[in-house]
């Protein structure tokens, strides 16, 4: 069990960096969009949604790597 769960975390974190590397470029392009005077509401909705979608996976993708190196006896 123990190399399933290191085998698990190695593959977990380039996932969580790129995820990580993805959320900061959107972020970027969020504060672009929201700035942009010509922008409807329907870009402005789409990037927030956009934006905090990302942060949502990246922030789940690290909760998982968070919990795969737990070990029983710890605390929650």
């Amino acid at each position: 069990m123990n190399a399933i769960k290191l085998i698990l975390r190695i593959l977990l974190l380039p996932i969580i960096l790129l995820s990580l590397i993805q959320s900061g470029i959107v972020s970027i392009g969020g504060f672009v969009v929201l700035r942009n005077p010509q922008a409807n509401g329907e870009q402005i909705a789409g990037m927030l949604g956009y934006l905090v979608g990302t942060w949502l996976i990246t922030v789940l993708l690290v909760w998982c790597f968070a919990r795969l190196g737990r070990r029983k006896g710890d605390a929650a």
